[in-house]
């Protein structure tokens, strides 16, 4: 059986690209570089939970996904280095919002990423057991 690499394959594009995207936006916002337009989008979505919500969320699924399924084998639940270390960016980006002047710390915030993330890690995990992966 070939087994892909842990963090180097085509389907790690989709969450580094949701990571990019998500950064850049988050240190627009940070640097009022087109802010109101990310406003705008954040309202259009019903408010900046909904936007964490769904990041985070998509985030902790597509880091799942794009981890090999050889890794989640004989676990009754898993949570991939991949997952962790994103979880780790989140954290660390809400966290650096408590330095910046123009941002401020909210722990609701840094609460719904956490969750976010995780339960986007246990749909994966409950995927796979209804699989019979």
């Amino acid at each position: 059986m070939k087994r892909r690499p842990l963090f180097l394959n085509l389907r790690s594009l989709i969450p580094l690209t949701i990571i990019v995207l998500a950064g850049l936006a988050s240190m627009a916002k940070t640097f009022s570089i087109h802010a109101s337009m990310i406003r705008d989008v954040e309202l259009f979505l019903g408010g900046d939970w909904v936007l964490h919500s769904l990041i985070s969320l998509l985030l902790g699924f597509s880091t799942c996904w794009s981890t090999p399924k050889y890794c989640f084998r004989n676990r009754s639940f898993f949570i991939p280095t991949f997952s962790l270390l994103v979880l780790f960016a989140v954290c660390a980006d809400e966290f650096c919002q408590a330095i910046s002047p123009s941002r401020t710390f909210s722990l609701v915030d840094l609460s719904i990423n956490v969750i976010g993330v995780l339960l986007g890690v246990l749909i994966y995990n409950v995927y796979l057991k209804v699989r019979g992966l």
